[in-house]
């Protein structure tokens, strides 16, 4: 159709004689450059050539109207004419070439990218730098039930939990100063009610051309089976460690963490300035054995559980460790306890045993009753707390020597005295 308007125009110009109509055949041909691709663009100007040269040769046209020598200097300045057609025509075709490459390879890359973001296991998003969603990949609708044209304009911190909210808003702010990548994890609330824990990618766009930041590209993955085997694994984990240092019968540690416990407290206590005595306790229950023996075992492990409870009552601060040692002994870590305190520690558990007043047939007293042998020192550069635990229970070999339910001490020189 531009190539007849080309044919239609030049046979108009050069069919008459009587006005100056030579630069009206030029905007077809530049129109035809602007729509048709160079072949085309080359074939208009050479049609235009060939109806001019031909109304020319025959006596029409506007080379007519003024005065020339001779016919080949009308021939000359067709030529002339043709060679600045051509020099409007092809500037243009060679730019609009250009532009029609680059518009084909940007829908292209957008066609590209809008495959890749619907049909990728994540979820793509285009964000401004106020926050507000632009884009939404579909794929939002089976992972977290928004439909796509909902969150348009919408913050996308809006969508997160309010205690996740800030971490959002600083990370946002953040990439936009620093023009950097940031990931973060966050607890995103469905339409449903139901949160599900996400992890967000931000990336800055940067405009190549002016070198601003343009918006950010956000990539969103649910991540909510991971943190539930997390924390199922740090639950495991807990739980495994807890039986790996509680005794399982009477919830109290067990001799592992109170060994670790006591070579911890020594030595800090000894590198510490002050270095304030510990005190070690070790109890036993009286005539246990016969308590077994008498009652039967299950009964045998509710006595430990109850007698378990009471020491570990008595043991208030947070700093003292009780543990079931073995069998039917316990033993008690107090850092910062001289002889005098840990004393009054022991009595407060030797009474409040008593007091609960078990049923014993095969004790002299008749209730389930307890000896404690009690020692303190401060720590030294020499030795370690095996002395204190060895002297806690000389003290309690005493106590069960002088009768039984009551609590014995051993002094510091004893102390000393085992560690050398």
């Amino acid at each position: 159709m531009l190539l007849l308007l080309v044919c239609i125009v030049t046979i108009g110009v050069f069919g008459q004689s009587r006005f100056h109509l030579l630069y009206c055949a030029l905007p077809p041909i530049a129109l035809l450059a602007f729509q048709a691709d160079a072949s085309a663009v080359l074939v208009g100007p050479l049609m235009c050539l060939a109806i001019a040269v031909w109304f020319t040769m025959h006596g029409s046209g506007p080379f007519w109207i003024e005065p020339y020598g001779s016919m080949q200097a009308r021939i000359f300045a067709l030529q002339l004419y043709l060679v600045a057609a051509l020099a409007i025509a092809l500037p243009i075709s060679v730019a609009q070439a250009q532009r029609n490459r680059l518009i084909a390879r940007l829908r292209d890359g957008e066609r590209r990218y809008q495959v890749l973001a619907e049909n990728a296991t994540d979820i793509v998003m285009s964000v401004g730098l106020d926050g507000r969603i632009i884009y939404v990949s579909p794929r939002i609708i089976p992972v977290l039930g928004y439909a796509p044209e909902d969150l348009i304009g919408v913050r996308y911190s809006e969508l997160v939990l309010p205690d996740d909210c800030d971490a959002i808003v600083t990370a946002f702010e953040s990439l936009t100063a620093a023009k950097a990548e940031v990931s973060l994890d966050s607890r995103l609330r469905r339409p449903d009610g139901q949160a599900r824990w996400i992890k967000t990618y931000l990336r800055l766009v940067v405009d190549p051309f002016s070198g601003k930041p343009e918006m950010l590209a956000v990539t969103v993955r649910d991540i909510t089976e991971r943190k539930t085997a997390e924390q199922r694994l740090a639950d495991e984990r807990t739980e495994l460690q807890g039986l790996a240092f509680r005794d399982g019968l009477t919830g109290l540690f067990n001799r592992r963490h109170f060994d670790r416990e006591l070579e911890w407290v020594w030595r800090q206590h000894t590198h510490a300035e002050s270095r304030n005595p510990v005190a070690a306790m070790m109890i036993d229950i009286d005539a246990f054995k016969s308590y077994n023996d008498h009652d039967g075992h299950q009964s045998g492990d509710e006595c430990l559980r109850r007698v378990a409870q009471a020491i570990a009552s008595a043991a208030r601060r947070p700093t003292d460790i009780a543990a079931r040692y073995g069998g039917e002994e316990f033993a008690l870590i107090l850092a910062d306890t001289d002889q005098h305190g840990a004393l009054i520690v022991a009595e407060r558990i030797r009474a409040g045993i008593e007091n609960l007043r078990i049923p014993h047939p095969a004790c002299q007293t008749g209730i389930v009753t307890i000896s404690v042998g009690v020692a303190a020192q401060r720590p030294g550069e020499d030795g370690d707390g095996s002395a204190l635990v060895a002297a806690a229970d000389k003290a309690l070999y005493s106590a069960k020597q002088r009768g039984r339910n009551r609590a014995c001490m051993v002094d510091t020189d004893v102390v000393s005295h085992i560690a050398g």
